[in-house]
């Protein structure tokens, strides 16, 4: 038979090579060959077709495509621990599976074609967002983790995409469940009383249109929170969470680095250059500014930390260290006066709360590598507080009219988002000090949703740090209440810069922010849940 003769002839080559240069790699083949090859249902049901014709090779192709489809399907719905919609796939009919397989295969290849070498780039992206939907059907927990990795990599406009095409699947999951899983959520009052404020301060704005397209970014970031709570039902999926979030910023902090060793250049107004004139380079990796990295580093690291101390796999130990270790490096290279503070704080508050017998000697490291440290970071240091620092002038200034802002718009605010400040700033403006925003997140909600507002979030974020001593005081599962400890240091070190800068002013800060309150929420209901270490970290 022709294609036995094929197989044989293979196999031939592959002992003479063997034999000749006497390298195992031939070997490995040789038994890969006769273990998958040979032994496969195609294979075997090839070779017994004595006579090969169009017909025969339709069908045979027919049913091994059926045969690896089911096998596919079952394997990966036992991976994603019994998805509901892996399971239809494999209750319909085999012309079904093929179908599936076709939609998903054929949807990448012509997106891939369209966007490499067409003009039709939005239908590309539509058919990779089919594609991503599909995915996240088959596995909502896989669907979260792509969206959360690229975040940093990606503009926000497909950041929306891909959290709205998870938010659907999630839809898709819930409404398929017979029975409802409803996690608790103790910030139901609070976060929907926040909702309610932010709606009514979108549709009663000055600039509805741009307040409008700013509630979209917080409703996008209710939606992966939400789905946070929802698809994280034990300690080993939190843990592949946070352990995705430390590959992510591992990434961002390589490229961070990078930056500076290439010399990368400062923007304009990132830097008095009179009081810093060493300073040439702060770097800003995927995020646009170095203050939004700083923000984005200081709300990620912190829980790479818990990752750290949870982590029991000595892979993975060294993958954490090595993230941490570069995350700070790229924090330092940042330049950013609130972001070292804000990271400071947070790794402090975890290191008196977690291992307070190690707080004393990092201190006094701390104390001594001031010795060793650059001049351009000790003049940068220095200049915190410092009237001398353009910075800190125009700071002062941009906060004496935020006040009169609010002493004017202080009942009801100017409306969603740092667009409608904007656009009502210049009527309060000092000595013709324009700015975007009011370089405090306190301040910058007062303006924008008034004084109710305001203390509707101050409830929140008390709720939040209740929420956080709740499972760090009560929990009985340590690796959840390590991970509260960190998203509480995680919360105070950004409220910190937050009291210098406006730190939800990028859309991708104000999702990271909701993805550390839904990994809190995920925490709290995990917090009684007690499973061997060595289970975790299977």
């Amino acid at each position: 038979m022709k294609q036995s003769f094929i197989i044989q002839s293979l196999m031939s080559l592959m002992y003479a090579l063997n034999r000749s240069l006497n390298q195992s790699f031939f070997s490995k083949c040789i038994m890969w060959f006769e273990k998958k090859a040979y032994q496969s249902w195609f294979v075997n049901h090839f070779s017994s077709v004595e006579i090969i014709d169009k017909k025969s090779l339709r069908f045979l192709y027919k049913e091994w495509v059926i045969k690896t489809s089911e096998h596919f399907y079952l394997k990966l719905s036992r991976w994603v621990r019994g998805s509901k919609v892996c399971s239809f796939f494999l209750s319909k009919t085999k012309k079904n599976i093929i179908w599936i397989n076709m939609i998903i295969f054929l949807s990448m290849g012509i997106g891939l074609y369209l966007y490499l070498y067409s003009q039709y780039t939005l239908l590309a992206k539509l058919l990779g967002a089919f594609v991503f939907l599909l995915i996240s059907l088959l596995s909502l927990k896989w669907g979260l983790y792509i969206t959360v990795f690229v975040m940093p990599f990606i503009n926000i406009t497909n950041t929306l995409g891909l959290s709205l095409a998870v938010g659907v699947a999630f839809i898709i999951h819930f409404l398929w469940q017979r029975k409802f899983y409803l996690p608790k959520n103790p910030l139901k009052v609070p976060l929907s009383l926040f909702i309610l404020v932010i709606f009514i301060a979108a549709i009663t704005s000055v600039t509805p249109q741009e307040s409008i397209k700013q509630l979209l970014f917080y409703l996008t970031a209710f939606i992966i929170s939400g789905v946070i709570i929802f698809s994280i039902k034990d300690q080993i999926q939190l843990n592949e969470l946070i352990y995705i979030l430390t590959l992510s910023v591992l990434i961002v902090s390589l490229y961070g680095i990078y930056q500076y060793f290439i010399g990368a250049e400062a923007g304009s107004g990132w830097v008095d250059a009179k009081l810093n004139p060493d300073l040439k380079t702060r770097v800003y990796s995927t995020l646009e500014n170095p203050n939004i990295l700083a923000e984005y580093l200081v709300l990620f690291l912190p829980l790479s930390v818990a990752g750290l101390w949870n982590e029991k796999n000595k892979f993975r130990q060294l993958l954490y260290i090595i993230s941490i270790g570069l995350g700070a490096l790229c924090l330092i290279f940042t330049f950013s006066r609130g972001g070292w503070v804000g990271f400071a704080l947070a790794l402090g508050l975890f290191i008196f709360i977690r291992e307070p017998k190690l707080l004393i000697p990092l201190m006094i490291i701390a104390l001594i590598s001031l010795f060793f440290v650059p001049d351009v970071i000790l003049a940068r240091l220095s200049s915190i507080g410092s009237f001398e620092d353009t910075s800190n002038a125009y700071r002062l200034s941009v906060w004496q009219a935020s006040l009169g802002m609010i002493g004017h718009y202080g009942l009801t605010g100017v409306g969603l988002g740092y667009a409608a400040s904007l656009y009502t700033y210049p009527a309060f403006m000092l000595a013709g000090i324009k700015a975007a925003h009011a370089h405090n997140i306190f301040l910058q909600l007062t303006i924008e949703l008034g004084i109710v507002g305001i203390l509707v979030f101050l409830w929140l974020i008390i709720k939040l740090y209740r929420l956080s001593s709740n499972v760090i005081l009560k929990g009985k599962n340590l690796q959840a209440k390590t991970i509260a400890i960190s998203v509480m240091g995680a919360f105070t070190g950004h409220l910190f810069h937050g009291l210098v800068e406006y730190v939800w002013f990028h859309p991708k800060i104000l999702l990271t922010f909701w993805v550390m309150v839904g990994i809190l929420i995920a925490a709290y209901n995990l917090k009684d849940q007690s499973l061997p270490y060595s289970k975790m970290n299977e």
